[in-house]
């Protein structure tokens, strides 16, 4: 295919043609889908492809082949229709459904993503990508159980490799189980010691369990393995101040702050400890000061901001967090 090297890595999943003889100039939607593929351009293709299926709009190939082309040019709904559409003509085909499915989860449609992944697994049961996809759509839709069940069944299937465990530690973490959550990534930093991100998430789940000093040395060591950064000395802070030592939490926030001003949350954690810590004409300072530089009102900050520089009330700030898209950081951090 002459636009193969510009197709990004999510499309090859899309792509299942068979290579037919070069040249052909009749008029079936065959003939045009054989010209198609050995046009110059994709547009070329795209029109080509447009007159087969006109031809004939049941015509599988050419929905998938344009879908590819589609999907390259940043058509991006577009190479959804000819995907849905080639999935729903053809439902015993695996490919077809897993490509519908890859392409509705690429655009956070997760409802309908789900729908074609379960079908692509119900063909391939061993598949471990079709169900790490689908788990990712059912986590994303919130169910959370169903998303468990899958990631059971990745780890049952694929216990030497690390990523089943992975996954299952963050659905684990979604259904606020994180004892569970803590043995997998156990599992993970056993096999991978070096490995800061495992000794960091673990550090989280341990804070949430409320055992601050576990958490505390995942966060040390961590800090250890990778150096300083933004958000390690945010995992450190939160395990301060589980141990109940405020100070070098607010240390460290205000680390975390220089190294990444764009984590606006840092400043939330730093002003709450000052408050915590008794240091209120301090804590509403910092909020207000940085309440008057915030761009965006709007964003899932404004809200939380605003409500601890006592703008809002707080059932004004949980009203705001509704959101009708569960993707949103606004219903997450509100």
């Amino acid at each position: 295919m002459a636009v193969a090297s510009r197709i990004p890595a999510v499309c090859f999943v899309l792509a299942f043609v068979v290579g037919p003889a070069v040249g052909g100039t009749g008029t079936t939607a065959d003939d045009y889908h054989r010209r198609a593929l050995h046009a110059e351009s994709p547009e070329q293709q795209i029109e080509l492809l447009g007159q087969a299926l006109a031809i004939n709009p049941n015509y599988v190939p050419a929905l998938r082949q344009r879908s590819v082309l589609y999907w390259a040019l940043g058509k991006k709904e577009l190479a959804l229709a000819d995907a849905v559409r080639a999935a729903e003509l053809t439902p015993e085909d695996v490919d077809t459904n897993a490509a519908a499915g890859t392409l509705a989860q690429q655009l956070d449609q997760h409802e309908r993503a789900a729908r074609f992944l379960e079908r692509a697994i119900a063909l391939d049961p061993k598949n471990a990508a079709f169900r790490a996809r689908l788990i990712d759509a059912l986590v994303k839709l919130r169910q959370i159980d169903r998303a468990l069940e899958h990631a059971d069944l990745l780890v049952e299937r694929r216990p030497d490799t690390d990523y089943p465990y992975s996954i299952r530690a963050e659905v684990y973490e979604w259904a606020d189980r994180y004892a569970d959550a803590v043995r997998d990534l156990s599992i993970l930093i056993a096999r991978h010691p070096s490995e800061a991100g495992y000794y960091l998430r673990r550090c989280i789940n341990y804070r949430c369990l409320g055992e601050g000093r576990k958490a505390l040395a995942d966060a040390e060591k961590a800090l250890q393995l990778r150096g300083a950064t933004s958000y390690i000395h945010a995992a450190r802070g939160c395990s301060y101040e589980a141990t109940g030592d405020l100070e070098k939490a607010l240390e460290d926030y205000r680390k975390a702050a220089e190294l990444d001003e764009e984590k606006s949350y840092f400043t939330i954690w730093s002003c709450l400890a000052l408050r915590k810590l008794g240091r209120r004409a301090e804590a509403d300072t910092l909020i207000r000061d940085f309440l008057k530089g915030l761009a965006n009102k709007d964003d899932w900050i404004g809200p939380v901001i605003r409500y601890l520089a006592g703008e809002l009330a707080e059932d004004e700030v949980f009203r705001l967090a509704q959101h009708e898209n569960p993707e949103t950081q606004r219903e997450q951090f509100c």
